[in-house]
Order: C-alpha cells, then structure tokens, then sequence
C-alpha cells in the first residue's frame, strides 16, 4: 500500500512539470481526474480522460495524463507510448516526453528505439535530474559502472542546486539516483560507500522496497547484521513477497549462525518463485538456496 501511495504523489507532482500557462482552462479541466488518481480510482479516471478529448483532443494536459495513468498504474506501457506521442505531436520537442517513450519502449525491450529517445532528451534537456537518471539506467551499458555513478552524481548536484534556488525537483527522482548510485557502488564491492549514499537518498523518501533491500544487501556485508534485517523487513513491509528481501534475510540469519531461521525464509524465497541465475555467485556472491537447504536445512 505504501508503494502505491508513493507512486501516486510522485505521479500527481511528475503531471504538473508541464508549461500552465498555454491554457490554463485545459490544465484545470483535469483537476477533479487527479482526485480520482489519489483514490486509485484508475479506470474512472482513464474514463473521465477519454470524455475530455472527445470535446477537446488537443487538451495536452489530458493526453499527458492519460500516459501517465498507462504507464505508472495500468503497466500498458504500449498505450503509455501511444499518448506521450500524441503529446509530441501537438508540443514537440519536449524533454521529460521524450524521456518517457523512450523509458517506456526500452520496458517492452524495444531498448534501440527507446535509448534513441531518452539522447535525443538529453540533447535537449542536459541538466534536468529525471532526463540524467533515465539517460544513465538506460543509455549508458551496465558494463561502465563508473560512467553511471558520474552521471547520477551530476544529477545529484543538479537537484541540490535546484532546491537550493527554490526550483522544483522531483524528489523520488533523487531518492532513485542515491539508489542506483549505492546499487552500483555495492556492484563494485564498495560496500560502505554504497550504504551511506542509500542511507542519503531516505532523506527524499523511503516508501521503495527495492531501496530499503539494497541497504540492507550493503549493511550486511559491512556485518552490522541486526540492522540489516531491519531494513529487509522494511522492505517486506512495503512488497512482503519481494523475493531478494525473504533470500537476503535468510543469507543474514546464516551470517548470525542462526541456521533454522535461515531455512524458514529460504523456503520463503522459493515459495515466493524465486529462481537462482548462476551468474549472482559471481556478481553478488551468494548461493542457490535451493543448495543451501540441502546442504544445512535437511527435509
């Protein structure tokens, strides 16, 4: 519940990034479809957006929205492109747009088409936060980890400087920058540069499970193992099936020599569908649990 939540105020705040000021009648039409949004009222919204550009299908605020809803609740990320092309088509040219098709096509793996959009973004727009963290995630190869940490860093800076002159910042953006900045220190073995920025990035939010498990991932390596078992059942308490949260916790039990507690959230973990790539011994360091039970945890 949590993380719907905080998807919804990131989204409610991510539609009004747009220029207000073309036609405020458009932008105060879809004021009330924003309320439905906050109830999670998903299809009525979509609904009501769809009576609008009946009377109105230049209203680029509707249609905008209309993506938004399609990409952020519905995961239709076909439908989300759809929309954020008709926005382009009446307002090109606009970065945060061309940020999302190109997001939303690399989501259904069209990943050439889509990292063509988010350079393009970034050609326009070089020093907004959201077009930097897209354009390092997406653009730059998971290969050339020091070349992300740059960027996100960047981006970093740009948002200290924005709130510092009282520009508006899309916070979970920064939350999710320290995030992949710490997951990518944590690839590099850097385990204690990896959990301050994590540690940093809670300042703009800590409702994402994925956040909450890479603190807890980096904690554990650092040994100090009772805290990280708190922020893996932080992160259960936003996504309780969240499969690497129940194999982290199992791996920190085995850390603190409490084995059968281990063997319950293992057995968790494959309950939960959890399935082991043989590559993770080599980029994480861990073991199949599937192994591990046989090994210490008997029928």
């Amino acid at each position: 519940m949590l993380k719907v939540i905080s998807q919804i105020v990131f989204f409610l705040s991510a539609t009004l990034l747009f220029p207000q000021d073309n036609d405020k009648r458009n932008f105060d039409e879809i004021k009330p479809i924003r309320e439905m949004v906050k109830l999670g009222k998903f299809e009525k919204a979509l609904q009501s957006l769809d009576s609008i550009l009946i009377l109105n299908p230049k209203n680029i605020y509707a249609i905008e929205f209309k993506a938004s809803i399609y990409a952020n609740f519905e995961k239709d990320f076909i439908k989300a492109i759809e929309y954020y092309k008709k926005f382009d088509e009446l307002y090109p040219n606009n970065a945060l747009v061309l940020t999302n098709i190109g997001k939303n096509y690399c989501k259904i793996d069209s990943l050439d088409i889509g990292k063509e959009y988010i350079k393009r973004a970034y050609d326009i727009e070089p020093y907004n936060e959201y077009v930097l963290l897209q354009y390092a995630f997406f653009v730059i190869e998971n290969k050339n980890i020091d070349e992300k940490i740059k960027i996100y860093e960047e981006a970093i800076l740009i948002g200290k400087l924005k709130l510092e002159s009282n520009q508006h910042v899309n916070e979970e953006s920064l939350r999710d920058i320290h995030n992949n900045i710490g997951y990518n220190q944590y690839l590099k073995k850097d385990f204690l540069k990896s959990a301050i920025v994590l540690f940093q990035g809670l300042e703009y939010g800590n409702e994402n499970a994925d956040h909450l498990n890479n603190l807890g991932n980096a904690l554990q390596r650092l040994n100090y193992l009772d805290f990280a078992i708190y922020y893996y059942d932080q992160a259960l308490k936003i996504d309780p099936n969240k499969q690497f949260s129940l194999n982290g916790k199992a791996n920190t039990y085995q850390r603190m020599g409490k084995i059968d507690s281990s063997c319950v959230y293992w057995r968790k973990t494959l309950e939960n569908g959890y399935r082991f790539n043989p590559e993770w011994k080599e980029i994480w360091d861990i073991e199949d649990p599937v192994l591990l039970i046989s090994k210490f945890c008997g029928k």
